[in-house]
C-alpha cells in the first residue's frame, strides 16, 4: 500500500525563494530536523563547497546528518510503500536521484515521489 503525500517545501517559500531548484536534500533536512531553510542553506553550502540549489552531494548530506546524530541504513530490495519502511517516526529517504521525508507514514515533499509505491528506496537516515 502506498504512503499518503502532503505538500511541504521545508520553508523555501517563506525564505523568499519562489523558483523551483534542485534542493531536495536541503528541503528534506529542513523538514526532518525542523531547521530554518535559509540557515540550513548557508550551512550546507559551506560544507558542499558550492550552492546547494544545484544539488547537494550525498557525502555532504551524510556528514551533516551524522553530526546531527542520524544514522544511515541501507535497504536492499525496498520500495516506497508499506510495509517496507518504519512509518511511526521521521526518516529521510534516499531514492534514486532524490531525497525525501517520510514522517509518521506521510511523505512530505513538493511532489509525490512514490510512483504508486514502485519507487526504489536505497536507504534512509533515522535519528539515533
Amino acid at each position: 500500500m502506498a504512503y499518503k503525500f502532503k505538500f511541504n517545501d521545508g520553508g523555501r517559500k517563506a525564505a523568499g525563494y519562489t523558483t523551483e531548484v534542485d534542493d531536495c536534500a536541503l528541503r528534506s533536512i529542513a523538514i526532518a530536523l525542523d531547521k530554518n531553510y535559509q540557515q540550513l542553506n548557508q550551512e550546507l553550502t559551506i560544507l558542499n563547497r558550492k550552492e546547494v540549489f544545484s544539488g547537494c552531494s550525498i557525502s555532504t548530506v551524510q556528514f551533516y546528518l551524522q553530526k546531527a546524530n542520524w544514522t544511515y541504513k541501507k535497504t536492499p530490495h525496498t520500495y516506497l510503500r508499506r510495509p517496507f519502511l518504519p512509518d511511526n517516526k521521521t526518516i529521510i529517504l534516499k531514492l534514486s536521484k532524490h531525497i525525501t521525508v517520510l514522517q509518521n507514514g506521510l511523505i512530505l515533499d513538493i511532489s509525490n515521489p512514490a510512483d504508486g509505491g514502485l519507487r526504489k528506496v536505497h536507504g534512509y537516515w533515522e535519528k539515533n
